[in-house]
């Protein structure tokens, strides 16, 4: 605040009349006595000023617009003062825009409504993946099959290689509670994918491209800890969303299972969070570690994969899914890869490989 003391230039009833003029945050208080020996206040906008220093008369001259037409002159140069004041109000013109009720308001409703939605859009996919978590087996495991004979129902089948992959399954002697079944689809397509409930899905493209059973056994590990962990069920639920959640929510399963089924399509090519693919990898080598199968299969299964990958692949940041060559790397770092006993010779599990590449039989239907 700045108080200075002048007097009336106009009107003419009030002319040379002393005059009190202070600055403010907000606006200008003039003061003065009327005719009447009574105190008067005269608030005026900064934007109704217009002001100029005459340095003959060393004076300040001030005049506001408006019906009053009021001139006032200060016996100094004040207009360094002004421009502070002038500059701050021009500054702070938004904040007093804001200020206002109407505006308060519809901010208010704003910041409820960007307030459900984001409850809305971070609540309901946890509440899904949490519900996911409580999910009777028995109920996912005939959901799981349900989504497995619509997926498939259409495609090829290479009975002598699933046959074998089963049989490689066994051998591996893993501990499970869910009925893992493997079936290998006869089409030149580089994936595998995992199905909630149980069971795994290989292309020969990707089976065939396999060096040895290490990396074979790196795959298998890989999507049965997707199972294992339920990563395709919360996957699933979380991108169905309220969907899943509102079903489970009420309890009606069957509900759960027509909206389900009625995505079934876009699962083959479900995503992962990098989160829960980085987990498989983690936990499958965990796995080949106790089975003491040489872990370098998770190195050899990535250069298969990134071989295929093609020039078209997403840089990490645009993908769900760790770069490969990230992957690699932890792979690497991982203690169970550096700390890794020597690798045992299973010879059963290589006597099935070498079948897989050079089966005696296979048919089709």
């Amino acid at each position: 605040m700045k108080t200075y003391q002048g007097s009336f230039v106009q009107p003419l009833t009030q002319q040379g009349n002393p005059v009190t003029l202070v600055l403010l945050k907000e606006h200008i208080r003039l003061g003065y006595t009327d005719a009447n020996g009574l105190h008067q206040t005269i608030l005026k906008k900064y934007k109704e000023l217009d002001y100029k220093y005459h340095s003959g008369e060393q004076a300040t001259l001030l005049s506001f617009t408006g019906t009053d037409k009021i001139q006032i002159a200060i016996a100094q140069n004040i207009s360094a003062d002004i421009q502070l004041y002038v500059a701050a109000d021009n500054r702070n013109w938004m904040a007093k825009t804001f200020s206002s009720f109407r505006i308060k308001m519809v901010l208010f409703f704003v910041f409820c409504i960007a307030l459900l939605w984001g409850l809305y859009i971070s609540l309901v996919p946890y509440l899904s993946q949490q519900l996911a978590g409580k999910l009777p087996r028995s109920y996912e495991i005939s959901l799981g099959n349900k989504m497995f004979a619509a997926m498939v129902n259409n495609e090829k089948k290479d009975v002598a290689k699933t046959a074998l992959l089963n049989a490689y399954w066994t051998a591996l002697q893993i501990p499970t509670q869910y009925p893992v079944h493997v079936t290998v689809l006869n089409d030149p397509t580089v994936n595998a994918y995992a199905i909630m409930g149980g069971n795994i899905v290989v292309y020969t493209g990707l089976l065939n491209q396999l060096k040895n059973h290490e990396a074979l056994a790196a795959l298998i590990c890989h999507e049965f800890v997707h199972i294992q962990n339920r990563h395709t069920t919360k996957s699933i639920f979380r991108s169905l969303g309220s969907s899943v959640f509102l079903s489970l929510l009420f309890g009606r399963m069957g509900n759960l299972t027509n909206v389900v089924l009625q995505q079934t399509n876009q699962f083959s090519g479900l995503q992962y969070s990098r989160k829960l693919e980085k987990e498989a990898d983690i936990d499958g080598l965990a796995i080949l570690r106790s089975k003491q199968i040489d872990a370098h299969g998770f190195v050899d299964l990535f250069t298969v994969l990134e071989k295929n990958s093609g020039a078209a692949s997403l840089p990490e940041i645009l993908s769900s899914h760790p770069d490969l060559k990230e992957r690699m790397a932890y792979i690497h770092s991982s203690k169970n890869y550096s700390n890794q006993k020597d690798p045992i010779l299973n010879a059963q599990l290589e006597n099935i490989f070498l079948q897989l590449q050079h089966p005696q039989a296979s048919a089709d239907f």
